[in-house]
């Protein structure tokens, strides 16, 4: 089942990337300042005892409200377990975001400094729904390629063509 709280922040995930849309006038939206808004709403439930440096590393690239839509559920996604796997047993957790595009190909790349993913999730045969819904939304609304690798903490990187 899906926790309460779980919900919750995937709701406030999807109030702030309205609020963003909606002041672009739905127009293409900066994906660093998606990333930022999104982590940092759902950061709020982390409880005022531990600290989470987040560091959204600059860049111009911009996505279509439809994207932005899809890539707000999906930041919301890893966030989320980031704070759950991340900060289960310690005080501090950092987040990074990078973006980067290769020719047409957009890379997000969303990393942690936690445990890292489990083996048998690196091998996609075991997922949260978390990580479940972030696969079908990169796979079908994005239509992107998602990989998943450990690296002094998880690390998720995400290809998709900007359109």
């Amino acid at each position: 089942g899906l926790a309460l709280p779980d919900l919750v922040s995937r709701i406030q995930g999807m109030a702030t990337v309205h609020r963003l849309l909606s002041a672009s006038e739905w127009a293409p939206v900066l994906l660093a300042e998606l990333a930022s808004q999104i982590v940092y709403s759902a950061l709020q439930v982390v409880k005022p005892d531990k600290r989470v440096v987040v560091n959204v590393c600059p860049s111009m690239i911009r996505v279509s409200p439809r994207q932005a839509n899809s890539l707000a559920l999906i930041l919301n996604e890893l966030a989320t377990n980031s704070l759950k796997y991340g900060l289960a047993e310690r005080q501090r957790a950092a987040i990074t975001v990078h973006i980067d595009n290769e020719d047409e190909i957009v890379l997000l790349k969303f990393s942690d400094d936690g445990v890292g993913y489990p083996e048998e999730t690196l091998s996609l045969e075991n997922h949260n729904v978390g990580l479940y819904l972030i696969k079908a939304l990169v796979n079908n609304e994005l239509r992107g390629e998602l990989d998943l690798s450990n690296d002094h903490g998880a690390v998720t990187a995400i290809r998709f063509k900007a359109s």
